[in-house]
């Protein structure tokens, strides 16, 4: 970095300049650093963004937590008809916190809690429910085929989660739920060729869900 030179004016000594130097040298920094704090407090629209980003991760959570709770019921109603489905259940690990404690812990509403098998705070969810089972019971590949697209309904919610969180132990947690989530989802997929299917036929490279005409007939008609 190269020094800061002063003229000074016509008879100023040079011990008159070196201090000069010294106390710009010293000035800058904090003068700096007002300046910034200034602005902070200029932009009225700085909490609001925080806010904004929390309540964005508030509703991704709350998404994550409403698509748990349906693949899990879709999945229990289909593991009391088929063994296959129990078995698959049984194999994956369990998280040690589930999605409801970190909500609980971030001190949001928990709007599935408490409630039954097979019901839901949103009427929408409720009814891809219904449809999700209806397919499910008619036979075993198709609820092979059920259990791949709701489990990878669950799995995308987690992930999606997961990128915005910032607390360490919020993360570990969804790193366990996206573990299960992806155990049972692997499990469901190799079942599929003896069905004659295949992941690929239900989700797309992304890992999102392909539309089906027979899941959105069932789906209007709820």
């Amino acid at each position: 970095m190269h020094a800061l030179r002063f003229p000074g004016r016509p008879g100023t000594s040079s011990a008159e300049r070196l201090r000069m130097q010294t106390l710009v040298r010293w000035a800058l920094p904090f003068l700096a650093l007002v300046q910034l704090s200034g602005c902070e407090q200029l932009d009225p629209t700085r909490n609001a963004r925080r806010e904004v980003s929390a309540q964005q991760i508030n509703a991704l959570l709350a998404t994550a937590r409403e698509d748990e709770k349906l693949a899990d019921d879709v999945e229990c109603a289909l593991r009391e008809r088929w063994p296959v489905v129990d078995e698959i259940l049984r194999k994956t690990s369990r998280p040690i916190v589930t999605l409801a404690e970190v909500l609980e812990e971030r001190g949001m509403f928990d709007a599935e809690a408490n409630l039954p098998e097979g019901v839901f705070s949103d009427d929408a969810t409720r009814r891809r429910y219904f449809a999700a089972v209806l397919l499910g019971w008619s036979s075993e590949p198709t609820a092979m085929k059920v259990a791949v697209r709701i489990e990878a309904r669950r799995l995308a919610s987690l992930y999606a989660a997961r990128a915005e969180l910032s607390e360490v132990d919020e993360r570990v947690v969804l790193d366990q739920l996206v573990r299960r989530s992806s155990e049972r989802l692997h499990g469901f997929c190799k079942e599929l060729p003896k069905y004659g299917s295949a992941c690929s036929d239900l989700l797309d490279e992304h890992g999102r869900e392909v539309e089906r005409p027979m899941f959105r007939m069932y789906s209007a008609s709820l």
